[in-house]
């Protein structure tokens, strides 16, 4: 069985990757955790539509850069270096703005499909006021930055890290790609593929430029968390995830198989140790997870946190945390009830004339671009979490 990490930089040549996002709470919470990695350098924030619209999400990334602006001035604060808990930390590369492209909102085929069921009807666990409009940095943000602690100056200091491209998402990752040399971009993509599969579909010579995909999605051998056999991400646009998994471009699978493993937080420690931080980051996470964590208790009976989008970015900064195989398989664009489910060849050896099954001298060579994540280090995923986020110790505060 051979099994495969995906090569990273060292902490002295940052990975420069572009996130693909539908902000989201873990979402959130995994944008922190990369702009707060040395290891990461963001080079653009793509925008697609999820876990809720696109406008809803661009407001939530503003909001997003505004915390963490806030955060960063605590670090540097003299109240932060009279606790010594905390590290100054940096937010995203001072070198250059991060760019901001809204994707064109709808899967390439169907109607949307939104998580807001389970996100809140903001994407960002009803952290705005329900009321308030989706796309403009209005009192309703103005609101959210006061809860958050944030200041004008903060929020001023964000918008000085970010611009917002005129150039759509997919176009915006191709600029990316065009622009800096060949296989030195990642794209980490925690949403639909939207932006990604059309990315694909207008140029792919340009996208054969991508350093790797890694791409939270799927449910390989565990039932899906949307219908019983597909996970939402890939489901919400299931012939983009067709797309890029039938590519021949270098993807990495992060399915639930391993993020409903190895990504769970559990409330208990995350709020009775996190909530007396009350840093501006620590504060934030803690309001924007209680919608979920209200969730989860109602219907599964425990309060807990899947941060399947922070493990995702994680299997980046430390590829120690996850172990890959090659999978050659694909995802079923449509169907009543198949609809983004993964469709594995289990096969040793198709008879000739099957379908995929080729002729009896030459089986097919089984693909090797696509690999899956099989396993997490869930210690070390934790261990990281806690410290990137908050500055805190897990081996010290972790369950016995």
């Amino acid at each position: 069985m051979t099994t495969d990490t995906p090569v990273s930089a060292t902490t002295h040549t940052p990975q420069s990757v572009i996130i693909d996002t539908d902000p989201g709470v873990d979402d959130a919470i995994a944008l922190l955790f990369a702009f707060l990695s040395p290891e990461i350098d963001i080079r653009a924030l793509t925008i697609t539509q999820g876990n809720t619209n696109v406008g809803k999400c661009l407001r939530n990334i503003k909001q997003i850069l505004s915390v963490q602006a806030a955060h960063e001035r605590f670090l540097e604060s003299d109240e932060n270096a009279t606790r010594g808990a905390l590290h100054p930390g940096s937010l995203v590369s001072r070198t250059h703005p991060v760019v901001i492209a809204l994707g064109q909102g709808q899967p390439l085929e169907g109607e949307a499909a939104f998580a807001e069921y389970y996100h809140g009807a903001d994407g960002l666990g009803n952290y705005f006021p329900v009321e308030s409009p989706p796309d403009t940095q209005s009192a309703a943000v103005e609101s959210a930055a006061h809860a958050a602690g944030t200041t004008q100056a903060d929020e001023d200091a964000a918008k000085g890290l970010y611009t917002v491209s005129e150039r759509l998402a997919e176009d915006e990752i191709l600029h990316q790609l065009n622009t800096h040399p060949a296989h030195t971009i990642n794209i980490v993509a925690v949403g639909p593929l939207s932006n990604v599969a059309r990315a694909i579909q207008k140029d792919p010579e340009t996208m054969k430029k991508v350093k790797a995909i890694y791409t939270m999605g799927g449910a390989i051998n565990v039932p899906g968390n949307i219908t019983p056999l597909a996970e939402f991400n890939w489901y919400a646009d299931a012939l983009a995830a067709h797309v890029l998994v039938a590519s021949d471009l270098p993807v990495y699978v992060l399915p639930l198989d391993v993020t409903t493993v190895s990504s769970v937080v559990d409330s208990q420690y995350l709020i009775s140790h996190a909530l007396p931080l009350h840093t501006p980051l620590s504060d934030f996470v803690v309001k924007i997870t209680q919608y979920v964590l209200d969730l989860t208790e109602r219907q599964w009976g425990n309060r807990f946190l899947t941060m399947h989008d922070p493990l995702t970015v994680g299997a980046l900064v430390d590829p120690s945390l996850i172990t890959f195989q090659p999978l050659d398989f694909q995802v079923e664009p449509a169907g009543t009830f198949s609809k983004a489910f993964c469709v594995v060849d289990r096969r040793q050896h198709p008879a000739p004339g099957a379908v995929g099954g080729g002729d009896a001298a030459e089986p097919p060579a089984k693909r090797t671009n696509i690999k899956v994540a099989v396993k997490g280090d869930t210690r070390k995923f934790l261990s990281l979490f806690y410290k990137t986020l908050f500055g805190l110790d897990w081996d010290a505060i972790k369950p016995e």
